[in-house]
Order: C-alpha cells, then sequence, then structure tokens
C-alpha cells in the first residue's frame, strides 16, 4: 500500500497532470465511464481517499451502464431472432465492448478495493505525483489536447455512421421479436449505441494519455544521466529513481489491465466479423453498407493497434535501463 505523505507531492508535477487528466475526466463522466472528482488538486490534501459521489453523477453512470448493458441484451436476443445473423452478431460485440469500457472504468477508477478506500486511478496517481522529475509534461499536455479534438471528429463520425446504419440500412437490434412489440425500444437502442461511441473511445484515449505521461518521465529520466544535463545523476541515485518510476508503471499496469485485457479480447473477433461483413454484404444498399462496415473496420483496427504500440513503447522504456 502507499502511504505517501501529501507533503512529498510535487505541487508543479500535480498541476499539469491535473491539466492533462482533468478535460478527459470530464468528458469520461458525462458518458458515464467515471463519476469521482474530476479536478486532481485535492489529491494534495486528502492523500487520494474516496469521497462519495454526486447523487447526478451516480445516477448518470448508472442510467449509462445499464443502457449499454440492456442494448447488449437486445442485440444477442435479435441474432435468434432476427434475420442476419451475422449482422447482429457484430452489433453484439460491438455493445458488449461499449458495456464492458464502461463498467471496467469504473471499477478501475473509481470503486475503492482496499481498506483505505482508494480505487486504483487513487494509487497511481499518488504514486506519480511523489516522484522527483524535472519533465514539464508540456508536450504531454498538447498531445492530450489534440487527443480530445481527435475524439470530437471521430465521435462525430461514430454518431453518422450509427445513424447511417439505422436511418439508410434499416438496422435496429429491436427490429426482432419481443422487442418489436413498442417503439420505444428502437429509439433506446439507437441512443445508447450512438452515446456508446463515446464508451468506445474515450478509455482509448485515456490509455494513450497515460502511456504519454509514463514515456515524458523515462525520457526526462534518460537525460538525466546525460553530461550536458545541468542536473546530472550518479548511478545510485539513477536506480532509485528509475525504481520509482517502474513502481508508478506498475501501478498503471493494475490500473489498466482490466480495461486493455477486454478490449484485446473483443477487438480480435470484432475485427473478423467485421471483415467477414465487408467480404459478404448483404443484398440491396451494398454501397452503404461497404462504406459503414470499411469505418467500423477501420476504427476497430486503429483502436487496437494503438493500444498495442503504446503498451509496447512503455514496455521498451522500462527494459531499457534495466
Amino acid at each position: 500500500d502507499p502511504r505517501e505523505d501529501p507533503k512529498d507531492f510535487s505541487k508543479p508535477l500535480l498541476k499539469v497532470i491535473d491539466e492533462i487528466y482533468s478535460p478527459v475526466l470530464k468528458l469520461m463522466r458525462l458518458f458515464g465511464l467515471y463519476l469521482g472528482d474530476t479536478s486532481l488538486k485535492r489529491l494534495a490534501h486528502t492523500s487520494g481517499y474516496y469521497r462519495q459521489p454526486s447523487i447526478l453523477a451516480s445516477i448518470n453512470c448508472c442510467v449509462m451502464v445499464v443502457g449499454f448493458w440492456f442494448d447488449a441484451v437486445m442485440a444477442f436476443v435479435a441474432i435468434f431472432c432476427g434475420d442476419d445473423m451475422y449482422t447482429f452478431i457484430l452489433l453484439g460485440l460491438w455493445c458488449v465492448l461499449i458495456a464492458l469500457n464502461a463498467t471496467l472504468c469504473l471499477l478501475v477508477l473509481c470503486v475503492p478495493f482496499t481498506d483505505t478506500r482508494k480505487s486504483r486511478f487513487g494509487y497511481f496517481l499518488m504514486k506519480l505525483c511523489s516522484i522527483k522529475t524535472t519533465a514539464s509534461l508540456e508536450k504531454v499536455k498538447t498531445k492530450s489536447t489534440r487527443g480530445i479534438i481527435v475524439f470530437g471528429f471521430v465521435f462525430i463520425f461514430s454518431t453518422a455512421g450509427s445513424l447511417m446504419v439505422y436511418l439508410l440500412l434499416g438496422i435496429n437490434m429491436a427490429h426482432g421479436k419481443p422487442w418489436s412489440q413498442w417503439f420505444g425500444f428502437e429509439i433506446v437502442s439507437v441512443v445508447f449505441l450512438i452515446v456508446g461511441c463515446g464508451a468506445w473511445l474515450l478509455p482509448v484515449l485515456f490509455y494513450c494519455i497515460t502511456c504519454w505521461i509514463l514515456e515524458a518521465l523515462f525520457e526526462d529520466l534518460h537525460q538525466r544521466i546525460s553530461p550536458l544535463h545541468p542536473i546530472t545523476l550518479d548511478l545510485i541515485a539513477f536506480k532509485m529513481e528509475h525504481q520509482k518510476l517502474c513502481e508508478v508503471v506498475s501501478f498503471a499496469d493494475k490500473m489498466l489491465r482490466l480495461p486493455v485485457f477486454e478490449m484485446v479480447s473483443v477487438y480480435l473477433p470484432l475485427i473478423c466479423f467485421n471483415f467477414y461483413q465487408v467480404v459478404n454484404l448483404p443484398p440491396g444498399d451494398k454501397y452503404i453498407s461497404l462504406i459503414s462496415t470499411l469505418f467500423f473496420l477501420l476504427f476497430a483496427a486503429c483502436s487496437l493497434a494503438i493500444i498495442i504500440v503504446f503498451g509496447s513503447k512503455v514496455n521498451e522504456q522500462v527494459k531499457e535501463f534495466l
């Protein structure tokens, strides 16, 4: 258990970490993936202890998670009751990915898991802000801002793709029995599928931001052993700093292990079924089907590639100094 004294925190580092994480945490809170504090500055005063979330945030998260899982249930029921089994398997996998993303993000970012009532995210932040570094992280802040802008564009395209599938192709999880008996199920499925695009994309952005921070800290440590650096570390000090950074990586691994495993496990069959749909397009509106399927295939493959590449970079940074 890391029981860091708040006095040991680097306040400039905490300020920058807060500026990096706060925007994405606000978005995650909006989409029901996070219900904790979006400002991390209180960490220096409360040692990251769990605080009861607001009622509105709790209701929002409950509604989102229940809606995502309800979409998944409708999709898998439609596999047996609908006309196109492979299309509904594809939709079911997307809905499961969205629902698992939301559930696991709440678990690792918000739910306390020890007697100290701190979440895995709280532990990670405490350990991260207790290290001594000369890294400014301004480049990471810029990358984070660009990542949020990219998220906005991809979310718009994803929403357009979801509406195109529904309006032009007439594909909806609620078209089969028993959901077809009430039109409200159809609206609910479309709404949560669109909102779910945020739950699909934001965990990947959060993962990228964490990897960028860790990479920047290792690069700073590498520069500090250079004779050209104004504050050069000797071998013993370097080993101690490297050990502390490895502990931070270890806490990041504990925080992100479940979501990353889940995303990789679902993306692989999802990409396979998307590829199958591209090769075997349904009759009628083939061009629209091709465009929508290629879009989701491309972004699923890109998301999986990003997860693998970013994780590999951090792993290389750790092993480089061993």
